[in-house]
């Protein structure tokens, strides 16, 4: 396989792979999402808690510092995130607090996770050391799907034990903070509430409400825990999970409109992917081009010393020196032997006229030598 050959199959087998990883994402859908049916989603405990609890829940399709929650009310703030905070957000948040609001931080437990980082320091907390996962081959897949037992407090008795996925790394609950659940190998505070302004943070692993969780009896049992608990209506943060108001996305695109030819309308951003195009276009033009004139290479002249006395003997045939080349023939045996008896074959030399004659010549002096 040539070198070119194998970098083609490996552009080819990557292409493939990402196709099949964007599928199979879009499949899934996205996880702590309220409109996600995959395994990691929301759609279950939205349904929990607007069917079977009764209980306001309302859909964030707009930044918070636009829409913000009404006072008093939960804001959940699920991760992961599609997208970043920004400080009017963060503001947002601090005065939803203020108002004697509820923040439900529903956290990932993913070790590398700047986005929600920021949030989670924003709320006074700090995140613990990641755990990064084993390099060891045959236990990678039993560490990718480790889960802990989420054992509430005395106070919570009722409840049965829930079940979430290992998490790598967590928030870490503040002094003084109310412990609802511990787990993990230490027995560690997983979901807890603090004070925080004149509000409070309610902080749980965002994999308990996940669909392919709610299934357990603990699970659900925690949903329904914090339900009553906190039974103003929930504002569910799903702008930064892709979802937003027609009317703002149409608005936000108006904005970014440079020109407008009636039929269609450019961004700043089609106009850029254009003129990468045309580069694009230009570079392969000019790669394709040829650099210089076209010459043509000389032919290496090579061949056997056969080959050469065959072409010196047709060209003195087709210009007739037969009878030449028989006097130098019979000339040459005279020197090699000057007693030799060859007067008979030199005036036949004198007789050649053609290449018949010639051989005939040479095989009889061919013979005399050998006698």
């Amino acid at each position: 396989m040539s070198r070119r050959t194998g970098l083609a199959l490996l552009f080819a087998l990557l292409l493939v792979a990402s196709v099949l990883l964007v599928l199979g994402e879009g499949r899934h859908g996205v996880a702590a999402s309220t409109l996600s049916r995959g395994p990691g989603g929301w759609l279950g405990m939205r349904a929990v808690l607007e069917e079977g609890k009764g209980q306001e829940v309302v859909l964030i399709d707009a930044p918070l510092a636009e829409r913000p929650p009404a006072e008093g009310a939960v804001l959940v703030l699920a991760f992961p995130w599609q997208g970043r905070p920004s400080d009017e957000d963060l503001a947002a948040v601090d005065r939803h607090l203020q108002r004697g609001g509820t923040v439900l931080l529903a956290y990932s437990g993913a070790a590398l996770a700047p986005v929600e980082d920021r949030v989670v320091e924003h709320l006074g907390m700090t995140t613990t050391p990641p755990r990064w996962p084993t390099i060891v081959p045959w236990r990678w897949r039993a560490d990718k799907i480790a889960t802990w037992t989420l054992t509430p407090e005395p106070a919570l008795r009722g409840n049965r034990p829930a079940v979430t996925r290992a998490p790598r790394a967590r928030p870490q609950a503040p002094a003084g903070a109310l412990v609802l659940y511990r787990g993990g190998p230490q027995d560690q505070p997983l979901v807890f509430a603090y004070p925080r302004l004149a509000g409070r943070v309610v902080a749980l692993p965002a994999d308990a409400w996940s669909n392919a969780r709610l299934a357990v009896p603990g699970n659900a049992d925690l949903l329904l825990t914090l339900a009553r608990w906190l039974e103003r209506a929930w504002w569910l943060d799903e702008y930064h999970h892709g979802l937003i108001d027609p009317a703002l996305a149409r608005a936000r695109l108006a904005q970014l409109v440079i020109l407008d030819l009636g039929f269609v309308q450019l961004t700043f951003w089609d106009l850029l992917l254009f003129h990468l195009a045309l580069l694009y276009g230009l570079a392969l033009i000019a790669l394709g081009r040829r650099f210089g004139p076209s010459w043509r290479e000389p032919r290496a002249s090579v061949g056997s010393t056969a080959a050469f006395l065959r072409g010196v003997g047709a060209l003195h045939h087709r210009l007739g020196h037969h009878a030449g080349a028989a006097r130098t023939l019979v000339a040459h045996a005279r020197e090699l032997d000057p007693g030799s008896e060859l007067g008979d074959l030199a005036a036949a030399a004198e007789g050649v006229r053609d290449g018949a004659g010639l051989v005939a010549l040479s095989r009889e002096l061919a013979q005399r030598q050998r006698g």
